[in-house]
């Protein structure tokens, strides 16, 4: 368990990717998964995270899950992945964040973040 809620399952960061157009492949790539709990559901917490990873560049998707917390995978710079990770555990005015544990994945090729309104999974692209 690292600071403010933050626990690390493991740590790998992507080699240098080919990346998709429009992405800088010299840049090294990370993936994370993330599970956020609390108050998080119904209080704006996709839509801040969606507008959050387009505004850093990152590509995933963020999603509402049957237990009350939101799921969250996202994709890009090592830097902007970690912004991403710090800036959701405080998260938008009326949520209320208890722990945000993430685990690194393999990264992908894929160019959009995921975040729909109307379902349950928002997709986050640029």
């Amino acid at each position: 368990m690292g600071d403010a809620g933050l626990a690390v399952l493991t740590h790998a960061a992507c080699p240098h990717t080919t990346s998709p157009v429009g992405y800088n492949s010299h840049v090294p790539k990370r993936r994370i998964r993330a599970r956020v709990t609390g108050r998080v559901q119904g209080v704006g917490f996709r839509y801040f995270t969606w507008s959050l990873g387009r505004e850093l560049g990152l590509v995933g998707y963020v999603r509402n899950e049957s237990d009350g917390s939101v799921l969250i995978e996202a994709q890009g710079s090592t830097d902007a992945v970690a912004q991403l990770l710090e800036r959701v555990q405080r998260g938008p005015a009326h949520a209320r964040v208890e722990q945000t544990a993430a685990e690194e994945r393999n990264c992908r090729r894929r160019r959009t973040l995921v975040s729909s309104r109307s379902a349950r999974r928002t997709r986050i692209s640029h």
